[in-house]
């Protein structure tokens, strides 16, 4: 058996896309209706696409939302994840890793 490589594609959220706070900060600050723009559309956009090509997505949105605001996952001074939010997401990644490679698409089977 030939050994298998798998693609994984890891969706990286801006802190707008993960706390509601940020969020309504986001809309204020640039005058944003919520019905003109959706904060969960790229990130689901990106989700359909993996699943249309059978590629594996890891959407750390979840954990990052539920770890709460403390200790910080993202910088106020530049939008980055903080150490604290880089670690959280390395164990959402290593998780997906871990549970092994996804079957083979529909195609191969």
């Amino acid at each position: 058996m030939q050994p298998r490589a798998r693609l994984v594609v890891l969706f990286a959220p801006e802190e707008y896309e993960v706390h509601e706070e940020a969020w309504d900060r986001l809309l204020r600050i640039y005058s944003i209706g919520r019905q003109r723009w959706m904060k969960g559309r790229i990130g689901d956009r990106l989700a359909g696409v993996c699943r249309e090509l059978d590629i594996a997505l890891v959407d750390p949105r979840g954990a990052l939302a539920e770890a709460g605001p403390s200790p910080p996952l993202y910088s106020r001074e530049d939008g980055a994840r903080t150490e604290h939010g880089n670690a959280l997401v390395a164990k959402v990644v290593a998780r997906a890793l871990d549970a092994g490679p996804p079957p083979p698409p529909a195609e191969a089977r």
